[in-house]
């Protein structure tokens, strides 16, 4: 948890976060020097409605787990790698943030939109047709790391990297 709030903050600062109150988090918190922490718990008890502080967290992981076969457990399309896992989410946070409405029934625009970002949703090509080049976007050395294929995951011994062989 201190890690990911390391990559979300790179710079000590106050952190309003919600959690369901596991005690890891907690102990995770006070490894982070210089970050002012106020740290909401709401008990898994409580229903699951838009009242609920974690509910834009618990739908969009809802959603993840019913849109990517690979978030799913017992199957065989599962994730064997951690890198896959982040992968395959951050395709999917692109669509929900930035194509999908916010609701089908009610309101059609996107999170980007409610921010002000964009006018009207992007279309999947408009998100994925042009190559952004890692040299002119900068990027954390842990998101480095993802971006370069580099994270292992601990439960692989001996993990093998895809070398490109054949590229000019």
């Amino acid at each position: 948890m201190a890690e990911t709030l390391r990559m979300s903050a790179p710079t000590p600062q106050a952190l309003d976060i919600r959690s369901d109150g596991h005690p890891a988090y907690e102990r995770s918190f006070r490894r982070l020097a210089g970050y002012t922490i106020l740290h909401k718990a709401t008990p898994s008890t409580d229903p699951r409605t838009p009242a609920n502080d974690l509910f834009f967290a618990n739908r969009r992981d809802m959603m993840l787990r019913h849109n990517g076969a690979n978030h799913r457990r017992e199957t065989i399309a599962f994730s064997k790698r951690d890198q896959g896992v982040v992968d395959r989410a951050a395709i999917h946070l692109m669509l929900a943030n930035y194509w999908a409405p916010s609701s089908v029934n009610h309101d059609r625009s996107t999170p980007a939109m409610k921010l002000g970002l964009f006018e009207t949703p992007l279309s999947p090509e408009a998100l994925l047709g042009r190559r952004q080049f890692v040299t002119k976007t900068p990027l954390t050395e842990e998101w480095r790391r993802y971006y370069f294929g580099l994270v292992d995951t601990a439960e692989i011994a001996n993990p093998k990297r895809h070398t490109l062989k054949l590229a000019a």
